[in-house]
């Protein structure tokens, strides 16, 4: 392991990860028997260690769990099946002192890659709330859309090696600039917020919701076999007045529908085909896209 040279990430690695959320994270990329390959800033700065120091060091030295064999092995299977692992163990410094870390592991490979490496990115649970701070929409609660990327990512990953589907929503509330301009924008967020917690009932089991901007919404549908139902159920959820500061709303909105890999594999022909379908449905006004 001498030999071997480590170097630090750059933003431009990963392209799914923001430089913002890249210096958030402790980030280790780790290859296929263990070896640290890459570190960035913060992991460095955090740990006490130089690039140098890493030849020496792999991720099974740098863990501190029971039975590190056992727990490699089993990490190992589950990003197997998964693509995704997190959990919250011991990460040692250089000085050997343990830091009580909750840990997310994703298979990630770089254009340069031909095999599969392995991301670690590392967060002290002192620094937990900052992580859930900056995958968190402000305004109605939701996971944002920056954590959107990461959850997509991450299931286009699993999908393509499992040969699955899974479906992307788009929701959108029709008119919603009206509704801000005739009752102000306060009322528009109380909507907002209100929509989100409406649409959060419609979701099935592996689904998650995220807030993408201004009134629009996105949703992660894992068995297609619930679209259906899961498009009617939100439709349900939203045919109610809202009432909000003594103003009475009934709102429209347009669901747009795209299935992985058939209408797009990456997260921006999946999007563009969702955002074309969601127009579609705005302008038919069909019950149900027929996928």
């Amino acid at each position: 392991m001498g030999n071997k040279k480590i170097t630090l990430m750059r933003s431009n690695e990963f392209i799914h990860l923001t430089p913002i959320l890249l210096e958030a994270f402790i980030a280790i990329l780790v290859n296929q028997s263990g070896e640290i390959i890459k570190a960035n800033k913060k992991f460095l700065r955090s740990l006490n260690y130089s690039l140098k120091d890493l030849e020496n060091v792999t991720i099974g030295e740098l863990i501190n769990v029971n039975n590190t064999v056992k727990f490699l092995e089993q990490l190992t299977i589950k990003l197997h099946d998964y693509c995704y692992w997190s959990g919250q163990i011991m990460i040692k410094n250089k000085a050997n002192q343990t830091i009580d870390s909750n840990v997310r592991v994703f298979p990630w490979n770089t254009p340069s890659e031909e095999s599969t490496n392995y991301l670690f990115l590392i967060t002290p649970l002192n620094n937990e709330r900052l992580i859930e701070m900056a995958y968190t929409d402000e305004l109605t609660g939701l996971p944002n859309y920056r954590k959107f990327r990461e959850v997509l990512q991450m299931l286009i990953e699993k999908n393509k090696q499992q040969a699955t589907k899974f479906a992307l929503l788009f929701i959108d509330i029709d008119h919603f600039k009206e509704i801000n301009d005739t009752f102000g924008h306060l009322v528009g967020d109380q909507l907002l917020k209100e929509f989100g917690c409406d649409l959060t009932k419609s979701m099935e089991n592996n689904s998650y919701i995220f807030r993408k901007s201004g009134d629009e919404f996105l949703m992660i549908v894992e068995d297609i076999a619930e679209v259906k139902n899961v498009f009617y159920m939100i439709q349900q959820q939203c045919a109610h007045p809202y009432y909000i500061k003594n103003h009475r709303i009934n709102i429209n909105i347009s669901i747009g529908i795209s299935i992985f890999p058939d209408h797009g594999s990456s997260e921006y022909t999946l999007l563009e085909s969702t955002d074309r379908s969601m127009y579609e449905n705005k302008k038919t006004r069909t019950s149900f896209i027929q996928l």
